[in-house]
């Protein structure tokens, strides 16, 4: 196989197809990252996304950003989904390249178009926060009265577009920890919006460590509330087991709920795992 691979034929780069989707791992890891590696500088997408996801991790190899996005972007021009959305993540959290956020929803966007609905969801976010950023770049006596806002009177509202202005890292540096530091001062007054970003939060784990559970509880409250968001998310949590009881009539339940409210991605999923 490994003579084949060097030889220039990608399909005897299918026998490493475990390795690559986590189903299993040959004993000699960096042999197996160097034929990955031949597959990848000879066209093959799932090389190029693994490679990449190698370096993005450090898993293999050193860890670097910008070798991720080098590969990242060879397998999205291919039309590779998981590439096209790891390529929009980058974009957005200035990971290996700079942050650029029409760059970041360019790439979300042709994932979507091919049913992932990870990507659709953060295109979502990324258009929704830019238009709050948007309209506190045009008005920054309005940007002053939202932080002092935040800070003195604890206005739920502006404690929470002070977390999405930390998030996003527009008119401040990108800083995840004080964004879930303002959101999380938002949710404890029920604000809902504040209270599914910061379910968001922990359940990618960005600005704190991963937590499923903790993800769902603030789901939960957010869901309580009519939240769509957190309703789609919380329903996936419940029917993969993720922090909840793994429960497929309560996640459609609140797929459906979500659905209900018209987003797309709850639609497409609801009609994906519930319907029979």
């Amino acid at each position: 196989m490994q003579k084949a691979v060097e030889q220039g034929d990608t399909e005897a780069q299918k026998p490493l197809d475990g390795y690559i989707t986590g189903d299993g791992a040959p004993p000699d890891v960096s042999e197996v990252v160097e034929w990955i590696r031949k597959a990848a500088e000879l066209g093959d997408k799932l090389a190029q996304a693994t490679i990449g996801t190698i370096y993005a991790d450090g898993v293999g190899l050193p860890k670097d950003e910008g070798k991720a996005v080098e590969w990242f972007q060879k397998a999205a021009e291919q039309g590779c989904v998981i590439s096209q959305r790891r390529l929009g993540e980058s974009y957005r959290n200035a990971q290996g390249v700079p942050q650029d956020h029409t760059k970041a929803a360019y790439w979300y966007k042709k994932a979507a178009e091919q049913g992932d609905v990870t990507s659709q969801t953060a295109l979502d976010i990324v258009y929704k926060n830019d238009q709050r950023v948007a309209a506190l770049q045009q008005d920054h006596a309005m940007a002053v009265f939202t932080f002092e806002a935040a800070t003195e009177e604890k206005n739920a509202e502006a404690q929470f577009i002070l977390g999405v202005i930390y998030e996003a890292g527009q008119l401040m540096v990108q800083d995840y920890a004080k964004a879930v530091y303002w959101y999380r001062e938002a949710a404890e007054q029920g604000y809902a919006d504040a209270q599914f970003a910061l379910g968001r939060l922990y359940h990618i784990g960005e600005g704190v460590p991963q937590d499923f559970f903790e993800a769902a509880q603030w789901y939960q409250k957010a869901a309580e509330q009519g939240n769509d968001r957190a309703q789609f998310g919380l329903g996936g949590m419940h029917i993969f087991g993720q922090g909840v009881l793994r429960d497929q009539q309560k996640g459609c339940a609140l797929l459906g709920a979500a659905a209900e409210h018209g987003l797309r991605e709850a639609i497409e999923t609801y009609n994906q795992l519930c319907v029979q």
